[in-house]
Formats: structure tokens, sequence, C-alpha cells
């Protein structure tokens, strides 16, 4: 939450953050409202796997920082430039416990904006930071569970649907894993689940990326059947919560509700590393997804998409719910596997 003290603005230095990583990282550690989307390391992802271009802003009082704000610089010729906190990720957005640094990093980042010339600034906040009114996308919520301290009172939380798929699951004869190991098949399931939604995949470059710089903080799950690949999940700890942020499951494959055992195994695992919160991530408020994880018992967020700078007056609308993707996706549905694999990392790195 912002404190509601009054400081003097002339007091607040807004500039591109020059210190070591370390600086920032410990802010957002000791910050009670941080999350796992402002580490400094996913600037250092972006800029390895995608050559996009990290302009993390900080706010200084009398030279010490109070206040952050990352953003990623995307730029697409086909589908517009952006200025965005934070690209690929379910939100981002200001951390600070200063009204007046919220206004002052703003400021600074619709400088940063025009002077990239994107064609908008998009800030993805948990919490709504900000007093002044910005047009504003409001169609997305994460969706956040709070873990009880044992498996037994946790499965009562959740509805009897989700229970009996869970063991519905369990009696197909479904195993899950869990290690760095598994990237290779976690890539597997999420890579076909992608194209049969007709949306392009992210590199494996990015999910190494990933794992390079967040290390034993990343879980790859993936549930299995005998032999073959069911279903995966990605997941990254941070602070007292575990982030579910990436998963596919092939159609082929889903009735063996794969998708219900893994975001079980996660949990189980949370628990047992004392974990306090699961993110199940974000989706549509009006979703099937959103009601998976609604009967898992999660509390609905409601997600924040800022645009303190957009020249054209429109919200961008990149998301296959915009009817002029659909022949785009009915296409991609039919690719071949290998041409999605190998083309969609190209495509996917500029779609934000």
């Amino acid at each position: 939450m912002i404190e509601a003290k009054a400081i003097p603005e002339s007091s607040i230095d807004i500039r591109l953050f020059d210190d070591t990583p370390e600086i920032w990282d410990n802010y957002v550690t000791a910050h009670k409202d941080s999350t796992l989307y402002h580490l400094f390391a996913w600037g250092n992802v972006m800029e390895e796997a995608f050559g996009h271009k990290k302009l993390y802003l900080g706010a200084y009082l009398y030279n010490k920082l109070v206040g952050i704000l990352p953003l990623i610089l995307v730029k697409s010729k086909l589908f517009g430039s952006c200025l965005t906190s934070m690209p690929f990720l379910n939100y981002g957005g200001v951390c600070t416990n200063h009204k007046e640094a919220v206004k002052l990093l703003y400021v600074k980042a619709v400088e940063l904006a025009k002077a990239n010339n994107v064609d908008y600034l998009e800030i993805r906040n948990l919490q709504k930071p900000s007093t002044t009114v910005y047009k504003t996308k409001l169609e997305k919520a994460t969706f956040i569970l709070a873990l009880c301290d044992n498996e037994k009172d946790m499965l009562k939380v959740f509805r009897k649907q989700t229970r009996n798929r869970i063991r519905k699951a369990e009696k197909y004869g479904l195993r899950v894993e869990n290690g760095a190991c598994l990237s290779d098949d976690f890539y597997e399931a999420f890579s076909v689940a992608m194209k049969e939604h007709g949306t392009p995949v992210l590199g494996q470059k990015f999910f190494r990326t990933v794992l390079k710089y967040f290390g034993e903080m990343t879980g790859f799950y993936v549930a299995y059947k005998d032999k073959h690949i069911i279903g995966s999940k990605l997941t990254i700890s941070f602070k007292d919560t575990v982030y579910q942020i990436w998963g596919g499951y092939p159609q082929k494959y889903r009735y063996l509700q794969a998708n219900y055992l893994l975001s079980w195994e996660v949990v189980k695992q949370a628990i047992k590393k004392k974990y306090r919160y699961c993110d199940f991530g974000r989706s549509n408020i009006s979703s099937g997804p959103a009601d998976f994880k609604r009967y898992f018992g999660c509390e609905q967020h409601q997600l924040y998409w800022e645009y303190p700078y957009l020249p054209s007056g429109k919200i961008p609308g990149l998301n296959p719910q915009n009817k002029k993707f659909r022949v785009a996706i009915s296409i991609w549905k039919k690719l071949p596997l290998g041409v999605t694999r190998l083309v969609g990392p190209v495509i996917s790195k500029k779609l934000p």
C-alpha cells in the first residue's frame, strides 16, 4: 500500500537505475508489496532471450532507493512497439511506499516512452498505485490460494468437483515428477498445447534463460502416463509465494485431468516447504481457466493494466480474443508442430 504521508516532490530524484542488481533486489526483497516480477533478473532474461532492452527506473530520496519501476522496451514493426512493466509476465508495476514517487515514476516512464517512439506505455499493476485516471484494462485477474498447514485441511478448501478430478487422475495411474532436468519434457507438452491454442510458443531459449537466472527457485513439473508426457507446469518461488506461471496440456490427454493433479502437486510441495500462498496466475475474469482456479479455492485479485501514454487513445488488443487474429489462429493450429516450434519463438518475442 502507498502511505499517505506527504514528501516534497522536489526531494525525490527519478533516474535510470545504474546501481548493482543486489541493491535493486535488496529493496524488492524487503518491501512487503513486492512480487516475483519485480526482481532484477527478469530484465536480464528479456535481454538475453529476446534482445529487448531493460529500462529500470529508481526513485531516490536523499540518494536512498525508495521506489522502483521495471520497464522493458519491445520493438516490433508488425505488432507495434511498447514500453511495458512487465511483458510476458502476469504483472509488474510500481513498488514504493510513497505516493509522490508513484507520480514521478509515471512521469519519467512517459518521457521514456516518447523518447523511444513507442505506440504505448503499459504498466501491469497488481494494485492500483496511482490516483491519476488513465485508460485501464480490467479484463484480467490473478488468482491466489492461501495455503493451509497440511494437505487434509487444504483438500477441504477445494470444491468437490476439484477433489474428484484429482482422484480421477490418480486412478488413471498418472505420476508427477519435478526437477530442472525435466525442462525439455516441460517444453514438449507446453509447445504442443500452445499450437493447439493457435498461439505462437515462447522459445526454449527463454525457459533455459529463466532457469539460468532463477535456478533453485524454479520448478519444472511434468505429468506422465506410462511413457507419455501429458502435461507440464513451470513454477518460480519468491518470498512466501509459489507462482504457477506457464503450463500446457495436449488436447488428446486432457481427459486424464493432468491439470488438476499437477496443480495439486504444486500445492502439496508448497505446503511441505512452508510457503503461505500459491499464485495460480492470471486469466480473463469471465473464462473457464478462471473458474478452474476458483474451484481450487483461489481468491480473485483484480489486475490494473494502465496506459499512461497512449497516443492512439485505443487500448491495444494483442490477445486471442481479438477478432482480427481469428484467421491467423485458425491457420496456426493446422501447421505442423515442427514449424510452430521453429517460427513461434520469432513471433512470440514480439507479443508482450
